[in-house]
């Protein structure tokens, strides 16, 4: 079972990863990957840092169960201070967005 974090900490401290559709994007050490999970509703925050729940995540988004996937990297000291408080609305998370947009960088 995957572990799971704030999503508003995670899009407000991570860096959001752009990388090949599908591929895991490529990790620094000591970082964690976050994937951001939006069904239109809500949205949860799984560490994706391994192959296999980053292929569980994706395949569920793929498959339709998510409309939407995003990975965002924060280093370890950092995911700390990111404890899971439960999902997020959908529109609580597209303002902050909207407010602050995430930092990006490309990971191929």
């Amino acid at each position: 079972m995957s572990q799971y974090y704030d999503a508003i900490r995670v899009v407000q401290k991570g860096t959001k990863l752009i990388s090949k559709v599908g591929k895991k994007p490529l990790q620094k050490e000591n970082e964690v990957l976050v994937g951001i999970m939006n069904n239109g509703l809500f949205v949860v925050a799984p560490d994706v840092t391994s192959n296999y729940e980053f292929e569980y995540f994706y395949d569920a988004y793929y498959n339709g169960n998510w409309l939407e996937m995003s990975v965002y990297a924060l280093p370890k000291e950092e995911i700390k201070n990111c404890e899971d408080l439960g999902r997020v609305s959908t529109k609580d998370l597209t303002k902050i967005l909207e407010e602050h947009p995430p930092k990006t960088e490309n990971r191929f």
